[in-house]
């Protein structure tokens, strides 16, 4: 009976933690995007235009038909296309651009990100993104998810774009894939819901995931009748290109606000203390104790660093950060001003090390950092991550911070290739050998 009620408190508890996980791995990230429009566009910000999108494609039965309705009306769309697709009709892909029209990216294989680790998160963004700028030579003018659905990798990923491309939605949905769709039904919808700033969506195929057979027929009988009805109003149809990104700042700011209080929780339960100088004021560094679990490190002083050992963690103060690096667009400058305040804080973290309790029987300092290359010149001793997939996971992770608190900072340090994330260590004794003496601590 006693091992039958631990199995079922167990099981209960599992329940508990997959039901989070699910929370805050899906429901989270959709409602900050779908109800709160935070990172994303589902509305036109300016008065008396409206835009016509188009999702799923590109299919050689329906899209160069709707081509040649946009034609004949002299308005242009944009076309979120399907990766996988593209790559097989490149030719379709051509002519739109070619007649004017804006290319999205919805995805590499159409796939439910709900459904979607981080990495196949990330492989259907970039995958898509890759493929669409070898056809056409420029990236996507934009990004529309799958569904409208997001994961918490993939609200994160696309956010860290938002500031650069956008992120699409829509301002209603017009059911033109649904069994039920007419052409009467389809434009029945558009005229009843429309208003200023509307982002229509139709599909130009049938072929993914609950769409129903033949249903672009019944959208490519109601499209000319739609577009027509949109000029008698008085509307503008309007290409995502021609409007600014007002929007940007403020989702940054909320972004920013989001991400704070996420790592106020992370601080707190990880007793994250920051590192200061004598009259309070903060450093580049904060640090906790936790068990070390990464490989063996041989350091040049002979010291060996291994796993299960105690170490003083190492975590940079992004809002401080941030504060050193406002205004600076340079990629040189920003690299002398992060050397300058390396240099600063180095000394005070040794002060710091030498007095906090929490960290006293710690021999070892270990961060983990892209920003990796000056390491051996401050003292630290840089080792690889083992495991290619925490590699990935910590890149991504590091490459999503950055862009949050410094997106500019982050186009130029990451954009002109890929960074490898390293485990930099430094031993207690080399540090306040090195630095004790210019913060004036003792090492007793």
């Amino acid at each position: 009976m006693l091992a039958q009620m631990g199995v079922n408190a167990l099981a209960e508890e599992l329940i508990k933690y997959f039901t989070l996980t699910i929370i805050i791995y899906n429901v989270v990230p959709t409602i900050l995007a779908r109800l709160c429009n935070l990172g994303v566009i589902s509305r036109v910000p300016t008065r008396g235009r409206v835009i016509i999108t188009f999702d799923d494609g590109p299919d050689p039965r329906y899209t160069p038909r709707v081509l040649e309705i946009l034609r004949a009306a002299g308005v242009k769309a944009c076309f979120f296309v399907i990766g996988e697709k593209a790559r097989r009709h490149p030719e379709i892909i051509r002519k739109i651009i070619c007649e004017g029209h804006e290319i999205g990216s919805h995805g590499f294989r159409h796939r439910i990100p709900w459904l979607l680790g981080p990495i196949g998160t990330i492989r259907e963004v970039k995958e898509s993104y890759r493929i669409i700028e070898e056809i056409t030579g420029t990236p996507p003018a934009a990004f529309r998810p799958p569904w409208g659905l997001f994961n918490l990798f993939s609200y994160l990923y696309l956010c860290r774009l938002t500031f650069r491309k956008r992120v699409v939605l829509w301002s209603f949905m017009s059911w033109d894939w649904g069994r039920r769709a007419t052409t009467e039904n389809i434009a029945d919808k558009i005229r009843k819901k429309i208003f200023d700033g509307s982002i229509l969506i139709f599909h130009d195929s049938d072929t993914a995931p609950g769409a129903s057979a033949g249903s672009p027929e019944k959208m490519i009988s109601a499209l000319p009748g739609i577009i027509n009805e949109l000029k008698a109003r008085g509307y503008k149809i309007t290409l995502l290109g021609e409007l600014g990104n007002s929007r940007g700042s403020q989702a940054r700011e909320w972004l920013l606000k989001l991400w704070r209080a996420w790592e106020r929780v992370f601080r707190l339960a990880l007793r994250i203390s920051d590192v200061t100088d004598d009259l309070g004021r903060p450093t580049i560094f904060r640090t906790s104790a936790r068990r070390y679990f990464g490989p063996r490190v041989q350091l040049p002083g002979g010291e060996v660093l291994l796993p299960g050992k105690k170490v003083c963690d190492l975590h940079i103060n992004n809002d401080y950060l941030v504060g050193c690096l406002e205004g600076e667009t340079s990629p040189g400058k920003i690299g002398v001003r992060l050397a300058g305040e390396l240099r600063r804080s180095l000394p005070l973290l040794a002060a710091h090390v030498s007095r906090d309790p929490v960290l006293r029987d710690t021999d070892f300092l270990v961060g983990i950092t892209l920003l990796h290359r000056g390491s051996v010149t401050a003292g630290f001793t840089p080792a690889d991550i083992p495991s290619p997939m925490v590699r990935r996971l910590v890149s991504l992770y590091q490459r999503v911070v950055l862009n949050i608190y410094h997106p500019s900072a982050g186009a130029r340090l990451y954009g002109k290739g890929d960074l490898t994330p390293k485990i930099v260590v430094m031993s207690k004794a080399a540090l306040l050998s090195k630095y004790a003496g210019e913060a004036g601590c003792s090492t007793k």
